[in-house]
């Protein structure tokens, strides 16, 4: 005899509020910091990483400046192009956060 399996209630589904990896402000922010950093890193242009990674030009300036959100897609897309493992992009590298060297960002 085989079960069968009640619904869950809607409240139980969590229901992601935007698309893309980073689920937060900050989290965002500290996408934004590491892809700007990798970029400097391996000093590529904006155009030579789109075309690598088949990611627009105006996409990866929204993603530079924090007014967009990555899907994993395009991270992993972009993380490609730059040959590096996908996770250095979201993960907040204190070195390179200026207040933890004594700048003032207000």
């Amino acid at each position: 005899m085989s079960a069968v399996l009640e619904p869950l209630p809607d409240e139980s589904v969590p229901v992601p509020r935007r698309r893309g990896v980073p689920s937060s402000e900050e989290e965002l922010l500290v996408f934004a910091r590491r892809f700007n950093a990798e970029i400097r890193r391996h000093d590529v242009t904006i155009a030579r990483l789109s075309k690598a990674s088949s990611v627009s030009v105006r996409h990866i300036r929204q993603l530079q400046d924090g007014s967009s959100r990555p899907t994993l897609g395009t991270a992993l897309k972009l993380a490609k192009a730059l040959a590096i493992p996908a996770g250095r992009l979201f993960k907040e590298d204190r070195r390179l956060r200026p207040e933890k060297r004594g700048v003032n960002l207000t």
